[in-house]
């Protein structure tokens, strides 16, 4: 008992010593540099083990493939993402995005989420990054739950448009988040585990949104790292977050990267790359 005071009054004044972990909203490139993180973009292949040609057929209904307008539905699932979509593609102002609702649909579509999976999702909770600062949140705009609640994928919204006057950095609050999924994760397991079970390091999956079009991101975290960010120190170990842009060669050169969805041969390669994105969570 007396060693364990003696190592909890020294983390209290290691931890005063330090400026605390700032809140995800507040991330900027500065805190990647800060705790070694370094995003790297790779090719298809690199990504997802798998050439372009060999990404996998979406398991989808028809028309989500070849129903360019809501109206054109048949079925509420097409109908509904469709409808979703429109609406981001169309939200050019205002507070409020549509892309919460969109991607709501479309992982219900692909069975990202639903009874079978055990899996299903949240919206906009609040987590904290470490276990020191329970005040100090990041505020994942989805994620998914698990069976044993724990978060497994977590999406990060760009809201560049919406915010035009406020400078974003959606890949890197991803990373803050999924940081906090671990802290969340690892406490879980902590207060449930009947055998001492400990979590050690975890391959999150994430997402960041920039209108209909992903960006996909692998983010591998560690207890280390996680302790580094609550002592407000450079983790020695740098950690490689692996990211990907999905490749259109025929998307026409009009369409936007907002728009990527609405353009039948693109949905079909994002609708492959999310296909193949689900072995990572």
């Amino acid at each position: 008992m007396h060693n364990w005071l003696i190592c909890s009054r020294r983390m209290e004044s290691a931890l005063a010593s330090r400026p605390p972990p700032k809140s995800g909203s507040d991330w900027d490139d500065k805190d990647l540099q800060r705790y070694n993180i370094k995003i790297v973009y790779q090719n298809t292949l690199d990504f997802f083990g798998v050439s372009d040609s060999e990404l996998p057929l979406p398991r989808v209904p028809d028309e989500v493939l070849t129903v360019e307008y809501p109206r054109a539905a048949q079925h509420d699932d097409a109908y509904l993402l469709l409808s979703t979509m429109n609406h981001v593609v169309n939200n050019n102002q205002g507070k409020d995005s549509s892309v919460v609702d969109f991607i709501a649909h479309l992982f219900r579509v692909l069975g990202y989420v639903g009874r079978a999976e055990g899996r299903s999702t949240r919206n906009r909770i609040q987590v904290p990054i470490s276990k020191y600062y329970p005040e100090i949140l990041a505020k994942p705009d989805i994620c998914i739950m698990d069976k044993k609640d724990q978060i497994v994928l977590l999406v990060q919204e760009d809201k560049t448009n919406l915010y035009s006057s406020h400078s974003t950095h959606p890949e890197v609050e991803l990373i803050a988040g999924a940081i906090a999924a671990f802290v969340s994760n690892k406490s879980f397991i902590q207060r449930t585990s009947r055998l001492g079970d400990i979590l050690v390091d975890q391959v999150m999956a994430g997402i960041v949104m920039r209108g209909t079009m992903p960006v996909f991101y692998k983010i591998p975290i560690t207890a280390q790292l996680v302790d580094a960010v609550s002592r407000g120190m450079k983790p020695e170990q740098e950690t490689i977050v692996d990211a990907y842009i999905p490749e259109f060669p025929e998307q026409p050169s009009d369409v936007s990267v907002k728009q990527s969805f609405e353009c039948l041969k693109s949905r079909r390669v994002i609708l492959s790359c999310f296909e193949a994105f689900k072995k990572f969570f």
